[in-house]
């Protein structure tokens, strides 16, 4: 509603009760009262009508080999480049709206126009002494990584630490596939090392810049004089601070509805509906005669502006506490804010990023195992409920010093991606129950799962928002992309949320809610849970498995490259035959591969048990092959897993995916996931 007001009358206008009262009216539709007892009050009648979020980004280390462009083992790669991560604040699903024209995506500003988003604030950390001093890097006096002098203080170099912070903007892949890929800056600051050093943390208030919830930010960090020196800065944090407009919370009842949603948030709690302290203005007859007060009929200006003030007296209550339950009653109408969480993925590795020559120094990597994956997870407590309006990854293609180069085998930065057809990347966001209980369970929140980052067209093309090149010089290797391109350091991809009623960069599910309880806001006197269902107006619509009784949120990640094709499992025996005897290799026919093995265990000459003894090349999950021997009429299906297949090359290095030099799977500090909605007023 407008902000309120009062008629504007005119000199010699008789002046009557109406005019005075109707502003205050607990009847009309824009009066006072009215919107007390609705909670109508918006952001035009509250003093504060912002609320503040941040994005925390945190950097395990930069060193110097990064920052530098070219053949840096030839002596000519001293040319500082910027480390960078790209994030989005895009608009809420109640915001999300755009038009199609002539093949290209435009934001409708007239159909409920997103809040304004201004970024107030930017504070910067880093490991420090006391004392003016570098950190030695992994690559002092050792040319391949691997030095004894790493985290020495290094007093020589520490005046090569100047910083550079920039914001970058830039239009998104998603509204115009021929964008540029490369963002401009819109904000910067540069601090020489005894500046931020010595303030620790640096930080710049007051910066007032307005950003559009179209366009993809990126945060880039540079160190103009640390390139070619073998030094690193250690344990860089980066705290964002943004302002949004407060907004409303969502429900169950208007759309976008909110799926998991506990009964008191799902609905307005107001005066009105609840018959409970009504603010009740009384209107004086017409003509009749303007007083202060009134003794017996209450209807004066002074009595309906006491009765006003008695409710300011009494403070405007909205928002939802820890447990997801809210006030007696409610007068605000926007009690959430935005928010952001940006969660980390496969960061901190030896050199930065993961090839196929030294993949085989993860956790969970097998050699010559198909199932072997890249994998890495979260697990976040939830102390405060959300509202899960979007979920994006970001998958890191910046280019490091990896072991083949070290060796000869390559050029520095010139990195290409995977070029199989079964590079995959799985990403999920689930909240979980069972923490120090028993009843353990899970409910998927946000689900992707893409393959082909070198093809525009596959899968991973489908799923891209956008594409981001701050480097000089990047990651190359992907086919059917517009004219003119050059490589990118970065791809956003929509993380989509379960169900199909939602709005967003693909389709998805409506906002999910995420939060603690207590028995009124999980469960009924017969135990059936209380909360809304998923999966809204899908043919799956059911009821939450974790009963509202969700304690922490999982993000978790998956990198595999299933190449050769390798059967990793049993999952049935449709066909046991006869004749059969204990084999630990059994040879098997069939399916769409070869050289598939299996031990087999028999009763009474039929088989009973098989496991994977060799598992082949070839196969697609769901290949059904016949056993050989016996009557030679025994069959199994077996499961296909994506996963890492290693194998020796000629130098005795470990190979996967597109086996060459310059070819990576995960770029220099890992990947982020950005979970963002609305939090509320609490």
């Amino acid at each position: 509603m407008p902000k309120f007001d009062r008629k504007r009358l005119s000199r010699g206008t008789k002046l009557v009760p109406s005019q005075l009262t109707d502003p205050l009216s607990s009847a009309a539709a824009t009066g006072i009262a009215k919107n007390i007892n609705t909670a109508g009050l918006d952001n035009d009648n509250v003093e504060r009508k912002w609320g503040s979020f941040r994005v925390n980004l945190s950097v395990p280390y930069i060193e110097g080999k990064f920052q530098e462009v070219g053949d840096v083992f030839a002596g000519n790669g001293n040319v500082s480049k910027p480390f960078s991560i790209p994030f989005m604040l895009p608009p809420l699903q109640d915001f999300f709206f755009y038009d199609t024209f002539d093949g290209r995506k435009y934001p409708n500003v007239n159909t409920n126009p997103p809040p304004a988003v201004v970024l107030d604030e930017v504070s910067i950390s880093v490991d420090q002494r006391a004392e003016p001093t570098a950190l030695a890097s992994q690559f002092l006096g050792a040319p391949y990584g691997n030095s004894s002098e790493m985290g020495r203080m290094d007093f020589t170099n520490w005046d090569a630490m100047t910083m550079r912070v920039s914001i970058l903007s830039k239009n998104i892949h998603f509204l115009d596939i021929t964008t540029p890929y490369n963002p401009n800056t819109i904000w910067t600051v540069e601090a020489a090392y005894n500046q931020w050093a010595a303030q620790g943390p640096f930080v710049v208030k007051d910066i007032a810049k307005a950003v559009d919830p179209w366009k993809t930010l990126t945060l880039a960090i540079e160190f103009p004089d640390l390139a070619a020196k073998d030094v690193a800065v250690a344990n860089i944090n980066v705290d964002l601070k943004f302002k949004h407009e407060l907004v409303e919370r969502g429900t169950a009842a208007v759309a976008p509805q909110v799926q998991n949603c506990p009964p008191l948030a799902d609905d307005r709690q107001t005066r009105e509906s609840k018959a409970q302290d009504v603010v009740t203005v009384v209107t004086p007859a017409t003509d009749s005669l303007i007083q202060a007060n009134d003794a017996v009929s209450n209807d004066g200006i002074s009595d309906n502006l006491g009765v006003i003030d008695e409710a300011v007296a009494a403070k405007f209550k909205g928002g939802v506490d820890k447990y997801g339950e809210v006030g007696p009653v409610e007068e605000l109408k926007n009690d959430a804010g935005y928010f952001v969480m940006a969660v980390p993925l496969f960061s901190n590795r030896r050199n930065g990023g993961i090839s196929p020559y030294d993949v085989e120094n993860e956790p969970y990597i097998i050699k010559g195992d198909g199932s072997s994956a890249l994998w890495d997870r979260r697990i976040i407590p939830i102390t405060y409920p959300m509202e899960i309006h979007h979920v994006i990854l970001a998958y890191n293609w910046q280019g490091w010093i990896s072991y083949p180069q070290q060796w000869g085998g390559g050029t520095n930065n010139q990195l290409k991606v995977p070029q199989t057809t079964m590079f995959a990347v799985d990403v999920g966001v689930g909240i979980a129950t069972g923490l120090k209980g028993d009843d353990f369970q899970y409910e998927q929140v946000a689900d992707l799962s893409v393959r082909q980052p070198n093809l525009m067209a596959g899968t991973w093309g489908l799923g891209l928002i956008d594409v981001i090149k701050t480097a000089s010089f990047s990651a190359y290797g992907r086919f059917g992309v517009s004219s003119g391109y050059v490589g990118w350091d970065w791809d956003l991809l929509d993380v989509p949320i379960v169900g199909n009623q939602g709005r967003g960069f693909s389709t998805q599910g409506e906002p999910y809610y995420a939060g603690r309880s207590w028995t009124p806001t999980a469960i009924n006197q017969a135990g059936a849970t209380v909360r809304t269902n998923v999966l809204q107006g899908d043919a799956s619509e059911r009821a939450p498995r974790t009963n509202g009784q969700e304690e922490w949120l999982e993000v978790r990640m998956r990198i595999s490259d299933n190449l050769v094709g390798g059967a990793t499992s049993v999952t049935a025996i449709p066909t046991p035959g006869s004749g059969y005897s204990y084999n630990l290799s059994n040879p098997t026919t069939g399916g769409s591969g070869s050289g598939l093995t299996l031990t087999i265990q028999v009763t009474a000459g039929a088989i009973t048990m098989a496991t994977v003894n060799n598992p082949g090349t070839g196969y697609t999950d769901g290949d059904t092959v016949t056993v050989t021997g016996g009557s030679g009429t025994g069959q199994v299906t077996i499961g296909v897993t994506g996963g890492l297949e290693l194998t020796d090359d000629a130098s005795g290095a470990f190979t996967g995916g597109a086996q060459s030099a310059d070819t990576f799977i995960s770029g220099y500090q890992g990947h982020w996931v950005y979970i963002i909605g609305k939090k509320f007023l609490t």
